[in-house]
């Protein structure tokens, strides 16, 4: 692993054609989340991240192989290339359909605001199963909306947390 960090390939580096092509070496590519459509576009992959062990995938492209690793989620980039949560992240519980612009606005802590890229730490089942009940389990979804817990009784994942591959929004 010491060998990929030192050979770590920004995304402006994939940028620059044939700088790299065919060169049969192995590059460690840190990204977040909200640069993976680039990156896929690119490489030609699906574009949210598939097919990926603790969020740390290996794709070969153009004569190359590279080891992208989320920067948020992936355990096995050193602390030093890795994104932690806000410091002063809050989880908060919103009434069913208010978006989390609505619900921190209600907080009684000042400037709170909603961060669309601190869900990526939300949007996992035991974090989740800290907050809710999650009393039918966890499944994975699609929606602007997730993470979240399914509490209307008319919906056939009551009573489940819900995650998702894709990006939510702060309006949903």
């Amino acid at each position: 692993m010491s060998e990929l960090q030192s050979k770590s390939t920004p995304l402006a580096h994939l940028k620059e054609k044939g700088k790299r092509k065919g060169t049969q070496q192995h590059f460690l590519l840190p990204y977040l989340r909200e640069d993976f459509k680039d990156i896929a576009q690119m490489m030609r992959i699906w574009d949210k991240p598939r097919g990926h062990h603790n969020y740390t995938s290996i794709i070969k492209w153009e004569g190359n192989t590279y080891l992208l690793a989320d920067r948020r989620r992936s355990p096995y980039l050193p602390p030093s290339r890795q994104v932690g949560p806000h410091p002063q992240l809050v989880v908060l519980r919103s009434a069913e359909g208010e978006d989390c612009n609505a619900r921190c606005a209600q907080h009684a802590a000042p400037l709170l605001k909603c961060q669309a890229q601190d869900f990526d730490f939300l949007n996992d089942c035991s974090v989740l199963k800290a907050h809710f009940s999650c009393e039918n389990g966890c499944g994975m979804e699609t929606g602007d909306d997730i993470p979240n817990y399914v509490s209307r009784e008319s919906d056939k994942h009551v009573g489940k947390c819900l995650v998702s591959e894709g990006t939510p929004t702060c309006s949903a």
